[in-house]
């Protein structure tokens, strides 16, 4: 599908696949362009869908989205151009100051606030969907292709090459391999990756492969933002490990609770150069009840039901060239 959006006689075009912008070009022409979107019918049809929600929010953090349009059956989108550029362009040509990147982590979690709010999980939130202009500081949320009004969504396990969203940054619960449903907090999560990169200017996790990315989203700790690059701040690595928690209970569970740390760090910093230590998630109570998808207080219980597996599997694998013995004789 591709994307245009007119300013000042600008055409802002870019063709979306699975969640990711292949590519930027303006035009001046008096009509947008189309290509033709290689998707399915259905997947196609639940991309329009996706960025149909961007219309209708009407927020300040979000692209606005001018009508979507269908020519020669292909769906088109007509969107605004503010003059920005993706941020993943940005951090490809120039590692950000620590009070921009804190500003524009403002920014993010508050426009991630207000989709919370209204019930949307935009599932693929990453530095080629944040748009920003640096001078004067703005930024935009955009390509809501697979975001969803659900406030919890059950994935089943699939071949993570086809699995929808980007998994360099999809949450343990998105790659469908967890048995878990998926709610806001997997926005979190990915914002934690996108953070980590921009601080470190790496992401958290290298793979050979996509099933060995999505047992590091599963399994592997990251090396904290403070051991990679030094001169992070340890509250704001703390932050950044804390929204990369394997478990969506262990995370921030409001945007609006990262917001307010992330503020605090600016504040901080603006204040006293430094950032001292802080409570996180001082801000956390309130917003939806989320019952956490996990057993609490049957640690006994479920250490003995493993001990009995682990117990089997050994008696099984002692047992088995016993059985082969005796089908040689």
């Amino acid at each position: 599908m591709t994307v245009c959006s007119p300013h000042a006689e600008r055409k802002r075009c870019w063709r979306l696949t699975r969640g990711a912008a292949a590519g930027v070009r303006r035009r001046r022409h008096p009509a947008p362009r189309a290509a033709r979107d290689r998707l399915p019918g259905a997947p196609r049809r639940r991309r329009v869908a996706g960025q149909a929600i961007a219309k209708e929010l009407a927020h300040a953090g979000v692209v606005s989205v001018l009508g979507v349009e269908e020519r020669g059956g292909v769906p088109v989108l007509v969107m605004e151009d503010f003059g920005a550029t993706s941020l993943d362009a940005v951090l490809r040509n120039d590692a950000l100051d620590l009070p921009t990147t804190l500003r524009i982590g403002t920014r993010v979690a508050g426009t991630l606030a207000a989709l919370h709010r209204a019930g949307v999980i935009h599932k693929d939130i990453k530095p080629h969907n944040i748009l920003v202009r640096l001078d004067p500081l703005e930024v935009r949320l955009t390509d809501f292709g697979i975001a969803t009004r659900l406030s919890h969504e059950v994935l089943r396990a699939e071949n993570p090459d086809v699995a929808e969203g980007t998994l360099a940054y999809m949450s343990p619960e998105q790659t469908g391999w967890m048995n878990r449903s998926l709610d806001c907090r997997t926005d979190l999560y990915s914002f934690g990756v996108t953070l980590y990169q921009m601080i470190t200017g790496s992401l958290p996790f290298a793979a050979s492969s996509a099933m060995e990315l999505v047992h590091c989203h599963l399994a592997r700790a990251p090396a904290p933002p403070l051991s990679v690059s030094p001169h992070v701040p340890g509250v704001l690595s703390d932050i950044v490990m804390k929204l990369l928690s394997k478990a969506a209970e262990e995370r921030y569970q409001r945007a609006e609770a990262l917001q307010a740390d992330l503020e605090e760090c600016l504040r901080r910093y603006e204040a006293d150069g430094r950032i001292d230590p802080f409570p996180l998630a001082a801000r956390d109570a309130g917003g939806e009840l989320c019952i956490p998808e996990k057993l609490y207080g049957r640690e006994a219980e479920t250490e003995a039901l493993a001990a009995d597996l682990r117990a089997r599997g050994g008696r099984r694998h002692r047992a088995a060239p016993r059985r082969r013995a005796r089908r040689r004789r």
